[in-house]
């Protein structure tokens, strides 16, 4: 089975902007159902693994307890153990990775909603095994690709690159 099935978002957590978040998240054909429900004061807990705009952070941290980090290097080990062990929902990225072996115990994170269109740094099965959802950004970046692959394309044909060059 791939990974959880997320609607079509512009951002990997927006689908539960929409709900209220003190509550158990739910997905279709997921596992989060089970959480356990919690507090009216206690907002789930959010990390963003990498600086992101001002205008991003603050939509989430209406609906999140947000911690970001501001380094933009990948976790270590230690950083991917804590965000397991103490975050309801992780935002990671490519260079996050998380083998089988960070889902021996069952851990607190419910989500990793990957920041990207891919999630092979994932172990998405071991994920899933221990009750963690993970989601991706599909599409995310399908325009920008497109125009890369025309804009080179013409460039062969037309020889933009030597013509760069003597100017």
């Amino acid at each position: 089975m791939p990974i959880a099935h997320v609607p079509a978002v512009a951002h990997p957590l927006a689908c539960f902007a929409q709900k209220d978040v003190r509550k158990p998240w739910s997905l279709p054909g997921t596992r989060l159902k089970q959480v356990a429900e919690q507090p009216e004061d206690n907002m789930q807990k959010l990390w963003i693994t990498r600086p992101l705009p001002d205008k991003v952070i603050a939509e989430a941290r209406r609906h999140f307890d947000v911690e970001v980090r501001a380094e933009t290097l990948p976790l270590t080990q230690a950083e991917r153990l804590r965000a397991l062990a103490e975050f309801d929902a992780v935002l990671p990225t490519l260079g996050d990775a998380f083998d089988a072996s960070f889902f021996k115990d069952r851990p607190r994170c419910r989500i990793l909603a990957n920041f990207g269109v891919g999630f092979n740094h994932i172990d998405a099965k071991a994920a899933r095994a221990a009750g963690v959802a993970v989601s991706n950004t599909p599409g995310a970046v399908t325009d920008a690709t497109a125009d890369i692959a025309m804009t080179l394309m013409l460039m062969t044909c037309r020889r933009a690159g030597e013509g760069e060059r003597m100017v």
